[in-house]
């Protein structure tokens, strides 16, 4: 089984576009102008179509003949499924008819009918949209990278043969997808032509809006009703036999639905209207109107924050067995911080803990004048990859040092990614995901390096992926087992694997044995001696990197369960089981002062449409949050009154419940931010497999439920946890200190593209982290520390 790949309309070809059209075309298009895009959206949903059909039709040949089994069905090329040329036809017949042979645009520019370019990601290889035959270009590829991706997402690479009924089903998605894909294209294309020819309209806006119509909704009801009367398959043929977006009838009709009705929007808004993003920069003076003041040479010019996690395995009696800035928690008898990461409106995603011991360098441009009593408040410039979090967008493990940029040396020229720490995991009630955040711009902000105070902003673009399990949700830099080196492990206790069950190791069903010594698979060597050294002497265990050396550069206390273990960008999740598409636009202020508050002022909608909720998408643009219509007004994205497209739910305060056995009910103040739900729900949790601090992971419902499954057992179902609920308003306070400051943050959190996801965790919805740091600044010579309160620097 594959978790859904794809997400709402993807970031980077959003609804909304920075640059308008010229002003010839903000009096109407012209009748020439009129033909050639409705030739364009003709030309490409026939695309599109053409592809899908092709694609499907692959499948469904593969599926009944093994001779075709290393046929790629996914690649729409003549090697891959056009083995009759029909998707090629269709490419030739666009490229004819725009800037071609039968060319139905000529003398038409094409920033004058909303194509301004460079063509965007995935495409950006085409370059600027100089003439109507780039724009062409352009579109086919985009065309083809959505509709591949679609086909990747639903259909994957099932065996071959299938069993007749398998075949059936797998039959029944391509064609679902293809319909419901068409109609999308039909849907916003008609919508657009209209607004057009009948109200002189050159904006795209209105119809991105209203998407989806009645029209899209009867066909995504249509395919998800032939997907549940066709796809009635064991939970062995979703998981073995296909390798589509679910693992059960209903969530594979939920996600093929959802799937194709989000790639049909998302393809949509990129024939109707392609936009030229503006970047500048605030730290070189060609390419800004804002020039910095110069700094005091006596004043740092580089700034490190290292993150502490909330729980450690550092054992203690009190705080003096504890490294600063850690204190001892008595009742746990660890060290701990005030790190937290609370997420989503059901309470499941909250009391998450953030990896620690994750430094991040940024650079400081201090103006002074430097005083005896300090350098006072400087400004936060960019981020500084010296610490290796910078990687090449073609390879994760390649370390580069020109971010945001295309980086001739590391990266062959393609761009430098700078990224907030390594994958982090986290687990909401039985959900495994990992998230890893890249930074879509550079940091920016202030610090005030005497007192320990300030506010840094980072705009992120977080990836969120499926969990390899409710143990590992993200890939780790880890060890081998002494006695079986196949075996992968983080802590001694991973190697050993229990007693002998039914002639299968408990600790992992996987393992087969005779008796209990054939479990014990020694202690856990090969472990990275020194974190954050350059330096790979561990081993990746998951994802793509798996078997690949690694340097640890964060630590989860918690994940891999139990005992948590090291975590790195040289390992990196399966792309293929990201569920939010080019990721999650988050963007976040960090403060030692005072976040928020944020209200639930604005209607939750659909069956809780009598109730306010804080978080929404804006329905002109879902890749955006909101908390109010003036949020979405300001980028003209509608109104904040939608949930978010694939994988979309039910918008609602919290998960309490009421007096009468309801939900929506009262949620107790704890204060700090931090909210219970007043009298109840409680949830229960396998007492086999815990957290750093001794929370569940495994829910249950009986103590069946913690016996052999999933690789267990997971022990008895004894743990009960008061659900967490969200104040209302809810803010957060940081703590400003010169060496051990903490961070605080409230905001929106955008949905994913799974339904299981934003289901269990609740996403739309509030998010508040809070990061207890150790804070060091130095000088430019790069080795002397600046000392806070008394300038140094020589």
């Amino acid at each position: 089984m594959r978790i859904s790949t794809r997400n709402l309309f993807l970031a980077g070809t959003c609804a909304v576009f920075l640059i308008s059209a010229s002003d010839a075309a903000a009096q109407g298009f012209s009748k020439g102008q009129l033909k050639c895009r409705q030739t364009i959206a003709k030309s490409a949903s026939k695309l599109a179509s053409t592809m899908a059909k092709t694609l499907a039709g692959c499948h469904k040949s593969r599926a009944k003949d093994a001779a075709l089994s290393a046929i790629d069905c996914n690649d729409s090329g003549p090697a891959g499924a056009d083995s009759k040329g029909k998707v090629q036809k269709a490419k030739d017949k666009f490229t004819a008819a725009v800037g071609g042979s039968k060319d139905k645009c000529a003398g038409i520019v094409p920033s004058d009918i909303l194509y301004v370019g460079p063509c965007p990601a995935p495409c950006t290889a085409v370059g600027a949209l100089g003439d109507m035959a780039a724009v062409s270009t352009c579109l086919q590829c985009l065309v083809e990278a959505e509709v591949e991706g679609l086909s990747i997402g639903v259909q994957g690479t099932p065996l071959s043969p299938l069993d007749k009924s398998v075949a059936k089903c797998n039959d029944t998605i391509g064609k679902a997808y293809g319909k419901i894909l068409a109609a999308a294209l039909k849907d916003l294309t008609k919508c657009q032509s209209t607004a057009e020819k009948k109200s002189g309209v050159t904006t795209t806006t209105d119809c991105l809006a209203a998407y989806p119509s009645a029209k899209v909704q009867s066909a995504v009801a249509k395919g998800r009703g032939k997907v549940t009367d066709k796809c009635g398959l064991t939970p062995t043929q979703f998981t073995t036999d296909l390798d589509t977006c679910g693992g059960t009838q209903i969530e594979v009709r939920d996600c093929v639905s959802a799937d194709s009705q989000t790639a049909g929007g998302a393809l949509g808004a990129k024939i109707l209207e392609l936009a030229l993003t503006v970047t500048t920069t605030s730290t070189t003076t060609s390419t800004t109107s804002t020039t910095l003041p110069p700094a005091d040479p006596a004043c740092p010019v580089r700034g490190e924050l290292t993150i502490w996690a909330g729980i450690s395995q550092e054992v203690c009696a009190s705080n003096v067995d504890c490294t600063a800035p850690r204190t001892c928690d008595t009742g746990l008898g660890l060290c701990t911080t005030r790190s937290r990461i609370d997420s989503g409106f059901t309470g499941l995603g909250h009391r998450g803990d953030v990896n620690g011991q994750s430094p991040n360098y940024g650079f400081l441009n201090c103006p002074g004048p430097a005083t005896p009593s300090g350098c006072g408040v400087c400004q936060v410039t960019g981020i500084d990859p010296s610490i290796g979090n910078c990687r090449c967008a073609n390879d994760n493990r390649a370390i580069c040092d020109q971010p945001f940029q295309a980086d001739a040396v590391n990266c062959g020229g393609d761009i430098c990614n700078c990224y907030f720490g390594a994958p982090l995991p986290l687990n909401a009630s039985g959900v495994a995901v990992c998230a890893v955040n890249r930074f879509s711009a550079d940091l920016s902000g202030t610090a005030d390096v005497d007192l320990g105070a300030g506010a840094i902003s980072a705009k992120l673009r977080t990836k969120v992926f499926n969990g390899l399990s409710n143990r590992i949700p993200c890939p780790y830099c880890g060890g081998t087992c002494s006695g079986d080196p196949t075996l992968f492990c983080a802590q001694d206790s991973h190697c050993d694997l229990a007693t002998c069950d039914f002639g299968f190791c408990q600790g992992n069903s996987t393992v087969t044995c005779a008796v209990n010594a054939d479990c014990n698979k020694g202690t856990c060597t090969g472990l990275d001696p020194v974190a954050n050294d350059g330096v790979r002497g561990g081993v990746c265990a998951g994802g793509i990197d798996e078997g690949l050396p690694c340097d640890v550069m964060a630590v989860n206390s918690s994940f891999p369960a139990s005992g948590g273990g090291g975590h790195s960008l040289d390992c990196f999740p399966d792309p293929l089981s990201n569920t939010s598409g080019q990721g999650l636009r988050i963007e976040l202020t960090q403060t030692t002062g005072t976040s928020g508050p944020i209200a639930a002022q604005v209607s939750c909608g659909g069956i809780f449409a009598g109730f306010n909720c804080p978080c929404r998408v804006c329905g002109g643009d879902p890749s955006v949050v909101c908390n109010t219509d003036a949020d979405c007004a300001a980028v003209g994205a509608g109104l904040c009154d939608a949930n978010g497209g694939s994988g979309s739910v039910f918008n609602q305060p919290n998960s309490c419940q009421n007096s009468s056995g309801g939900f929506n009910g009262l949620c107790t103040d704890l204060g700090g931010g931090f909210g219970e739900c007043t009298i109840g729900p409680d949830d229960n949790y396998c007492d086999g497999q815990v957290r750093a601090d001794g929370r569940g992971i495994i829910t249950c419902s009986s103590n069946a439920d913690c016996s052999g499954t999933g690789g267990g057992p997971w022990g008895n179902c004894t743990i009960a946890e008061r659900r967490s609920c969200f104040p209302d308003p809810l803010s957060a306070t940081g703590q400003a200190d010169p060496t051990a400051p903490v961070g605080a943050a409230v905001f929106c959190l955008p949905p994913t593209g799974s339904g299981v996801v934003n289901g269990a965790a609740g996403l739309p919805g509030l998010g508040k982290v809070v990061n207890q740091v150790t804070s060091k600044t130095f000088c430019s010579d790069g080795v002397t520390q600046y000392t806070p309160g008394s300038p140094n620097c020589p």
